[in-house]
């Protein structure tokens, strides 16, 4: 039976799940690990890496390797997405992690990160139909359109819940001029963007990864509920009521989202306006259950060694 893991580098958070494949093919996890780096906080005006950013993300990898041992992990995929690829490295940083994890460390595009976001998020329930997938991560968000076919289109934008709560709402605090600030910058992102993504070219929109999980939350949505730009409006309202992170009281956010769910949220407001989004539904999936199907199909057909 054999062990796979895949490492996950997010803007703001590092994953790994870890799996086991059995003969018949069927998926058993084994155990998924998760620490916040905000590796896309240490990237400076020139877009070199804080030596402390690079020293949290290194104490990560030495923690996930410690991991990855103690399983007895046959197959890693080591992944990195849009602070990886925008920041300028120390020539020694790659391959510290690299030595660390024992694999090659694989940098994304914005456009490879848009396919895995899309495979993670169709991973649970089937959706029929015309759909758009909208992934806010930490340094970018990613709109893909698909259908029963496959995927149709897709972009990747140079936004993201991190730098967007650093730009706007860090040192200024939660008010309405603020987030109105914060939507009318996103959406001049997403204009060059609308006619190709807008809600008439499909049926259903689906929410994937951590701002947008994080925002359902907040408004205690269950799984299968779908949530409006009316609701989202409220989510804003009770942010500004609360000024601050540190006077939020959502039971159900978890720790590591409140310094981050007003940047996101403002993204997502925007989207829902640009684009003429109805509402909108949760996936399960994200850009690593998308990583791990193809590391799985890359097991089973002999590719991976």
């Amino acid at each position: 039976m054999p062990r796979l893991a895949v490492i996950d580098c997010g803007s703001n958070s590092f994953h790994m799940r870890i799996v086991d494949l059995s003969s018949d093919g069927t998926v058993c996890d084994v155990d998924c690990v998760k620490h916040k780096v905000q590796l896309r906080a240490g990237m400076q005006a020139d877009d070199t890496l804080s030596e402390a950013a690079q020293l949290r993300a290194l104490a990560c990898f030495r923690a996930f390797s410690a991991v990855l041992q103690r399983y007895q992990v046959e197959h890693i995929r080591l992944t990195g997405t849009y602070t990886f690829r925008a920041a300028s490295f120390p020539d020694t940083f790659l391959p510290a992690i690299e030595a660390i994890i024992g694999a090659p460390m694989e940098i994304l595009s914005g456009e490879q990160e848009a396919k895995y976001v899309y495979l993670g998020a169709i991973s649970g329930e089937p959706i029929s139909g015309k759909h758009l997938v909208i992934d806010i991560g930490g340094g970018s968000t990613e709109l893909i359109l698909g259908d029963d076919s496959g995927i149709l289109d897709l972009v990747s934008l140079n936004m993201g819940c991190v730098e967007f709560q650093h730009r706007f709402f860090e040192e200024k605090g939660m008010c309405s001029a603020i987030f109105d600030e914060a939507i009318s910058v996103a959406k001049v992102i997403i204009e060059p963007m609308v006619e190709r993504f807008h809600s008439n070219h499909w049926d259903t929109c689906v929410g994937s990864s951590g701002s947008i999980q994080g925002v359902f939350s907040v408004i205690g949505l269950a799984d299968d509920a779908s949530m409006t730009k009316s609701m989202l409006k409220e989510v804003i309202h009770h942010l500004v009521a609360a000024g601050s992170p540190d006077n939020m009281h959502f039971p159900a956010l978890r720790e590591d989202r409140k310094n981050l769910i007003a940047g996101g949220a403002s993204i997502l407001y925007a989207l829902f306006d640009s684009l003429d989004v109805p509402s909108i539904v949760r996936s399960a999936g994200a850009v690593r259950e998308g990583i791990m199907q193809t590391l799985i199909q890359e097991v089973v057909g002999g590719n991976c060694g």
